[in-house]
């Protein structure tokens, strides 16, 4: 029961989110957005981590150290994709249909990789989803289809493949400190990707994008990834 809720209270927080992402994509490009959203999830993370993870899974464990190096690559490569689909499309709406298409993909991909079997309720709800992305997606037929949203829908695959990096991997660590190491490792790589390939970041447009940068770093990333994991 506290699962399900934990995982209601998340979906709730991430539906929310794809509107913060929308509006600070009007003053910051993707990753500088996920850049300083991931460094400030991490640092809403270490007073709660003081408080109730003192003697956690000790942060030289291999274990730990590999978990968050592969659960944050997916991350930044993940939420790299949805921000700049969001910025393309400019519709919170659709993205989040889009990248909502992972919950079918986690049980799919299961299947696939690891020989997990697949209800016959899965493969009618990815049939039923595809058909959704197509009505939401392609209003004037196959070549409507923009950019965006054929990068949301492969940042979808990468959301799945993070909730399976999750449970693969992560199960056997303290959540807190788990969460914290892979949001220093998707921060990091949206920093040097963003220092490299996008124009400067002005201090007026991170002040522009606060509010946005502020819901997406405490609730989406710093309280809903954790909840998530």
């Amino acid at each position: 029961m506290a699962a399900n809720l934990m995982f209601f209270v998340t979906a709730l927080i991430w539906g929310f989110s794809f509107v913060a992402q929308r509006q600070g994509a009007d003053y910051l490009a993707p990753f500088a957005f996920n850049a300083f959203r991931y460094f400030m999830g991490a640092a809403v993370l270490v007073p709660v981590m003081l408080i109730f993870e003192r003697h956690g899974t000790p942060w030289k464990d291999k274990r730990l150290l590999l978990a968050s190096l592969a659960a944050g690559f997916v991350l930044y490569t993940a939420s790299a994709l949805q921000q700049a689909g969001v910025t393309l499309t400019g519709d919170a709406g659709k993205s989040g249909f889009i990248t909502g298409l992972y919950t079918v993909l986690v049980p799919v991909l299961y299947a696939i990789l690891f020989r997990v079997k697949a209800t016959p309720n899965i493969w009618i709800g990815a049939f039923l989803a595809t058909i959704g992305l197509y009505l939401i997606s392609v209003t004037g037929g196959i070549t409507s289809v923009s950019l965006g949203d054929v990068l949301l829908f492969v940042g979808a695959f990468f959301w799945a493949g993070h909730i399976i990096v999750v449970d693969r991997m992560g199960s056997s660590l303290t959540s807190l400190r788990f969460a914290f190491l892979q949001f220093v490792v998707a921060g990091v790589l949206s920093t040097v990707t963003a220092l490299l390939f996008e124009p400067p970041i002005l201090a007026e447009n991170v002040r522009a994008a606060f509010v946005s940068l502020a819901y997406c770093a405490v609730l989406s990333t710093g309280v809903g990834y954790t909840l998530q994991i």
